[in-house]
């Protein structure tokens, strides 16, 4: 699902490496014309996450026509809709828990919430005048807005004073919270002299960690950072940290309890004192996996393993943690004619339209 995104990319770097002819990949995308469409086998032209029953049907369309081992989401629309579409299927083989819980992870307030009632630490958070003002008042600025449901940084926002705040209130679907480690080059005293025009062209990213459940229980898979550029890791290294893997570990046995199944993903920033505190989660692959799959930790190759008792392949890993991935740039043509053909028909296959690759 959302095979265009960056995720999607990432997984397709990932099958690339595993040997692509294991592999027939079907693609769903809303975008007719993204360079990912074409690297499947087919191709569907999909209505957005936000028309959902459209969005189902098509996933039963599919279901009957190809019959997948494994339905995989890569944005977090994608795992509410695919959560909704499995309620009461057997055998859906679809990458998701619950529904109750794919609202909870999507949703930032919610996450917050949840994890209060569990015991687990969260970053404080608000989302009305009365919580925000607490916030200021406690914390002082900057603070972090951005949007309950926002992913890959998008929309994410340094707030600096009470103008900003009264901004982000007339906003809907906001939620503020405590900036945890703000980057020093957006203060108010370093804001005195203006705005720097590159500000931040590589932000070093949140520690992640990423855990694996089925209805046998939680298996942690890794822990990482990313420097990021405009919400993309560039530059990835694992992480030896008990900690993050414990912190991980914790939410992984709480989401499962409460009906989570598939990935589960744990977003943090560490503070002054070096506690780790969680800003967000996701039930899905991240933008990193390539880069942990090139860092000897196989994580595709491990939850098909996992799943999908035919898959082939051996998926021990030999992590380096005295190493970095680096992400580099492809160059894909994609043609006019393939374009039309998935948005007119809505369906692309493969055959002599695939797309021509530069270095």
């Amino acid at each position: 699902m959302s095979v265009g995104s960056l995720v999607g990319t990432a997984l397709l770097e990932c099958i690339d490496a595993l040997g692509r002819d294991r592999f027939e990949l079907i693609g769903l995308n809303s975008e007719a014309d993204a360079v990912n469409n074409f690297r499947t086998d087919v191709c569907y032209l999909s209505p957005p996450a936000s028309a959902r029953p459209a969005l189902l049907a098509l996933l039963d369309r599919v279901v009957a026509e190809h019959d997948p081992d494994l339905i995989i989401p890569t944005r977090d629309d994608d795992v509410v809709a695919l959560a909704h579409w499995a309620a009461g299927r057997d055998r859906a083989r679809a990458l998701v828990g619950c529904a109750p819980m794919a609202e909870v992870i999507r949703d930032k307030w919610a996450s917050c919430a949840w994890a209060g009632r569990k015991g687990l630490p969260f970053a404080r958070s608000a989302i009305d005048a009365a919580g925000i003002a607490q916030l200021r008042n406690e914390i002082g600025y900057p603070l972090v807005a951005k949007p309950r449901d926002g992913f890959g940084s998008n929309g994410v926002r340094l707030l600096l004073s009470d103008e900003h705040v009264d901004a982000t209130l007339e906003m809907d679907n906001q939620i503020v919270q405590e900036p945890i480690d703000a980057p020093p080059t957006l203060t108010p005293e370093a804001l005195k002299r203006g705005m720097p025009l590159w500000f931040a062209p590589v932000q070093p990213g949140s520690p992640l960690g990423l855990s694996l459940l089925d209805d046998e229980g939680c298996r942690f898979l890794a822990a990482w950072q990313s420097g990021h550029v405009r919400g993309a890791a560039v530059d990835t290294v694992l992480l030896a940290d008990p900690a993050l893997e414990r912190l991980t570990t914790d939410y992984a046995e709480a989401a499962w309890q409460d009906g989570w199944r598939g990935l589960l993903s744990v977003q943090a920033r560490r503070s002054t004192s070096g506690q780790y505190v969680p800003i967000e989660l996701a039930g899905r692959f991240m933008g990193g996996t390539s880069a942990l799959h090139r860092l000897g930790v196989p994580v595709v190759a491990i939850v098909l393993r996992h799943l999908v008792p035919s898959f082939p392949m051996d998926a021990t890993s030999a992590p380096l943690f005295d190493a970095r991935a680096v992400k580099q740039v492809s160059t894909f043509v994609v043609r006019g004619d393939q374009v039309k053909a998935l948005r007119t028909a809505g369906i692309w296959q493969r055959g002599v339209t695939a797309p021509d690759r530069c270095a």
